[in-house]
This record gives C-alpha cells, structure tokens and sequence, in this order.
C-alpha cells in the first residue's frame, strides 16, 4: 500500500526535531520509506479509483496520470526538505550571517539581515519548486 504523506509526517517540531536542530542537523524527517510497486494497481484496489474508471475510463485515466505525476512531485519534495543539502544550506546562511553580523554596525546589520532574509527566501522557493 501507498502512504500518502501528509505533512504530518515530517516532524520539524517534535522533541526529536528539536534536538536534530539544535546538533545543527536537518529537523525535518520523512518517515514512511519510498513506495515501491505500480501506482496505477494501486489505485485500482481502491473503490474511489476503480469506479471512478468504470463509469469514465477516459475521464480516469487522465485523472489518474495527473495523480501520479503529482504525487511522486509531493514526494520529492519531501525528500528535498528533509535531505542533508537543506541542512547544509542552513548551516552555511547561518554561519554567515552570525560573521557578518559581527563585522557590521548596528544600522548596517539590520539592513544586511533583510537582504540576508531575502536571500534565505529566494534559495528557499528554488529549493523547494
């Protein structure tokens, strides 16, 4: 069977999350292992699926294909959020922030802070489209 993964199942704020956090490692982990097997048998062992095929199977069938593609997406995202390249990007906008923050005076550093928040934004939207 086929999780679905909910967003649930990436734990950022559970105990374990924060204590990955505070080692410096990525707090988001994905439980569920990667579903292995057809996606398409699978729907076609769930009643929604299946006589949704049998009363349009053209209609289905495009359905179908659009789910698929959009769930193995889902899935790589999730797989992107909780790799250790995320981490590693974190680690290394933190670590430069907290250096240049020490060089900078205080008007300088809020101004560079924005410009660094919106730095951390864009990476972050790349990241994860």
């Amino acid at each position: 069977m086929l999780p679905a993964y909910p967003l649930s199942t990436i734990h950022s704020k559970s105990k374990g999350g924060q204590k990955l956090a505070v080692e410096g490692r990525n707090p988001f982990q994905l439980d569920p292992k990667e579903p292995s097997g057809n996606f398409q048998d699978f729907l076609m062992g769930e009643v929604r699926y299946a006589s949704l095929h049998q009363t349009f199977p053209d209609e289905a069938k495009r359905l179908h294909a659009k789910l698929e593609a959009e769930y193995k997406e889902r899935y790589e995202v999730y797989k992107r959020i909780t790799s250790d390249d995320l981490s590693s990007m974190h680690k290394g906008l933190t670590e430069i922030y907290e250096q240049a923050k020490a060089l900078l005076d205080e008007a300088q550093r809020d101004a560079f802070a924005n410009y660094l928040q919106q730095l951390h934004d864009k990476a972050e939207k790349q990241f994860l489209v």
